[in-house]
């Protein structure tokens, strides 16, 4: 009795040790070039992602955040969109137009080795456009 009473109590204590590495979040971030600009009324991306991660590594709290900029051709209107891919199955895009700095947990629970990508489309002004802006994506995992 004295004997499992000692390996149940070590085990509870190594799992109190490891549960905090296991719980234990990761990012990735990735800045770059936001995407030049021929002609009007046409999508424009750029594009992020992370290799080599885990197929187990899902996207958690706070989940994904960017910080993008915006064009100065004098457009009428400019749609930002964050858009996500999954290894396997359909993109999914959220309309960030409103708010070029933010977060989002709609992606939680996705695999954070998926592709994203900031999507402009800019109706009015002059084209070409040569943005001196770069787009930040940062995914918690």
């Amino acid at each position: 009795m004295k004997l499992r009473t000692a390996l149940v109590s070590g085990l509870l204590f190594l799992g109190a040790m490891y549960a905090p590495l296991a719980a234990a979040q990761q990012q990735w971030s990735k800045t770059v070039a936001a995407p030049n600009v021929y002609t009007d009324n046409t999508e424009n991306s750029s594009y992020f992602s992370q290799g080599g991660l885990l197929p187990s590594a899902v996207i958690v709290n706070p989940g994904v955040s960017w910080n993008v900029g915006s064009y100065t051709n004098g457009w009428v209107t400019q749609t930002v969109f964050l858009c996500y891919k999954p290894p396997v199955g359909a993109e999914a895009c959220s309309d960030i137009s409103n708010e070029l700095t933010g977060s989002t947990t709609a992606f939680n629970g996705q695999p954070a080795r998926g592709q994203f990508r900031v999507a402009y489309r800019l109706v009015g002004g002059t084209y070409p456009v040569y943005p001196s802006f770069y787009n930040t994506v940062t995914v918690t995992y």
